[in-house]
């Protein structure tokens, strides 16, 4: 392998092949290639904040999108509680008021059969006093009813 330094430009030359490689250019190369790479982690740098902000900004949609469905999910509940309690509390009121008419008329039958029960009885009362009466007044006008009973016929 030999080297050839005369100048400002070197050459380098490889075995029989007889490559020659310009450091000068290499090192041009070199600096392009990294100025190149530079620009593109500087390019997908950006491209990637880019990618994140606009993440961030889709996330704080999504959960504002949610935030609001959830209060609107919330208030439709809170209405449709509103609107069972409202049917229930109606309901009972119905329902009060069907007991209160049936234990009126139960009241007012009670109240009824209480003032037969007045009049049988003193009907029956009358009859039997009656009955009573005609039994003393035929005992008074057979005075062999008197006797005492033995329990025997013709002792």
């Amino acid at each position: 392998m030999s080297t050839d330094t005369a100048g400002a430009e070197s050459s380098t030359y490889v075995g029989e092949s007889a490559t020659v490689v310009d450091s000068g250019a290499a090192a041009t190369l070199l600096e392009k290639a990294a100025h190149d790479v530079s620009l593109w982690l500087s390019e997908a740098r950006l491209e990637a904040d880019t990618l994140v902000s606009d993440a961030k900004a889709a996330a704080d949609e999504l959960i504002a999108a949610c935030h609001a469905t959830a209060e609107r999910v919330k208030a439709s509940a809170h209405a449709e509680a509103d609107k069972l309690l409202s049917e229930a509390r109606s309901e009972a009121d119905r329902v009060r008021a069907e007991i209160a008419d049936a234990k009126r008329e139960h009241d007012a039958e009670v109240a009824r059969l209480e003032h037969l029960e007045s009049g049988y009885r003193d009907q029956l009362r009358g009859h039997l006093k009656s009955l009573l009466s005609q039994v003393d007044e035929g005992e008074s006008a057979d005075p062999t009813r008197h006797a005492e009973p033995s329990g025997r016929d013709g002792d």
